[in-house]
C-alpha cells in the first residue's frame, strides 16, 4: 500500500490558553495507531521521512505540544510533566485507543511520563536522554556538540529553524526539568512492551547506561551503526522497522518500494538519482513555506504545503526504502 499526499491532515487540539497541532497521515480508525512526539523545541518536520513508512502499516499522529512550532505556549508549560499531561489530553481528544507512542530525544522522556496514565500498547524511545553521567547542563550541552558533528545537513535545516521559532528564553526554562528527568526509574512504572533505539555516534547516551536500561524486565534496546541523535530523520527506515515491529509486523516497508542496494540508509542528506537537483530544491522551498506557516499559525496553508512536500518526496523517491543492514542488539526483552 503506499501513501497518498491528500492523506495528510493538520488540525488543533484546544486547550485552555493555547493548543496542540496534530499533523495525521493516513487515517482510517481500523488500523493501530502511532503518536510521535519530537525532541526540545523541534517541529514534527524531523519525522518527514519516518511518518509516511508508519503510514503505511498504521494511522499516524504527530504532535506538536504547546511552546514547538509557532504553537503558543504558557510559561508554566515547560516541564516534562506538564507535556505530559498535554500530550494525554491530546491522545483522549484524538480518540485513540492504546496507541504506540514514539518519542525521539526529550520526546522518549515526555512518552514514558504520558505512559503511566495512557496505558499504551507499546513505547519506541528514539535517542533517549538524560544519561545519569551527564545530568547537569554543562555535560549534556557538551555532550549534545560533540554529537553535533555527526548529524546531516539536513537535520541543522529542521533544528535552526524549529529553535528559533520556539525562542531561546522558553527553551532554557524547559532544560533544568529534562536534564534532572530520571527515564531508568520512570520506565520501570511502565507495563507495555518498550524499544529503545540509539545511534552509536550519539555521545548523550553512553553504552552503560543503554546496558542498564535493557535490563529492565521489558525493555529491548539496539543501536544503529553510523546514527547520531538524529537517527529519527537520517536513519528512518530502520527506526521505521523498530516502530512497526511493536505491531507484529514484519515486512513493514513491502516490496513496492525501491532500495539503493547498497546496503545504506537513504535518510536525511540522501536523495534517489532520479531525484535531481530540481527535486531538492522543489523540496527545500516546501520546508521554507512549511515553517513560514507554522509561524503564522496558518494550519490551513500547512496542510496544502505538508500534502505537496509528500507528494514532491514520493515523486522523486526521497521517501527511503529498506536497508538491508540490521542493528546491533545491545539488550534482550526478557
Amino acid at each position: 500500500m503506499r501513501e497518498t499526499a491528500d492523506e495528510v491532515t493538520v488540525r488543533r487540539v484546544e486547550f485552555d490558553r493555547t493548543y496542540a497541532r496534530v499533523t495525521a497521515i493516513a487515517e482510517r480508525s481500523d488500523r493501530p495507531a502511532f503518536v510521535l512526539v519530537p525532541g526540545l523545541s523541534i517541529s514534527v518536520t524531523c519525522f518527514e521521512l519516518l511518518a509516511p513508512l508508519l503510514g503505511r502499516h498504521a494511522d499516524v499522529y504527530a504532535v506538536e505540544l504547546p511552546g514547538v512550532a509557532g504553537v503558543p505556549g504558557v510559561r508554566e508549560g515547560t516541564s516534562v510533566a506538564d507535556a505530559a499531561v498535554a500530550l494525554r489530553r491530546v491522545v483522549d481528544e484524538l480518540g485513540l485507543v492504546r496507541p504506540v507512542l514514539v518519542g525521539h530525544s526529550v520526546g522518549t522522556q515526555i512518552v514514558t511520563e504520558a505512559a503511566h496514565a495512557l496505558d499504551p500498547r507499546a513505547l519506541v524511545l528514539v535517542a533517549p536522554v538524560v544519561d545519569p553521567a551527564r545530568r547537569t547542563v554543562p555535560r549534556t550541552l557538551g555532550a549534545f556538540l560533540r554529537t553535533s558533528v555527526h548529524e546531516p545537513a539536513a537535520v541543522v535545516a529542521i533544528a535552526v529553524p524549529s529553535y528559533l521559532m520556539a525562542g531561546p528564553i522558553r527553551s532554557v526554562r524547559a532544560v533544568p526539568s529534562l536534564v534532572s528527568f530520571e527515564l531508568e526509574r520512570a520506565l520501570r512504572r511502565v507495563r507495555c512492551p518498550i524499544r529503545i533505539v540509539h545511534g552509536r555516534e550519539d555521545a548523550l547516551a553512553s553504552r552503560s547506561w543503554l546496558g542498564a536500561l535493557s535490563r529492565i524486565g521489558n525493555v529491548d534496546v539496539s543501536q544503529i551503526p553510523g546514527a547520531a541523535h538524529s537517527v529519527v530523520h537520517a536513519h528512518s527506515r530502520e527506526v521505521a522497522r523498530h516502530c512497526l515491529a511493536m505491531i507484529g509486523v514484519d515486512d513493514p516497508l513491502g516490496d513496492d518500494v525501491d532500495d539503493t542496494g547498497d546496503g545504506t540508509d537513504a535518510g536525511a542528506d540522501a536523495v534517489r538519482p532520479r531525484s535531481g537537483r530540481r527535486a531538492v530544491a522543489v523540496t527545500l522551498r516546501l520546508r521554507v513555506a512549511e515553517f513560514a506557516a507554522m509561524h503564522r499559525q496558518d494550519d490551513a496553508a500547512l496542510e496544502r504545503i505538508k500534502r505537496r512536500k509528500l507528494g514532491a518526496a514520493l515523486a522523486a523517491g526521497v521517501i527511503p526504502s529498506p536497508a538491508p543492514r540490521p542493528a546491533t542488539r545491545v539488550g534482550r526483552r526478557r
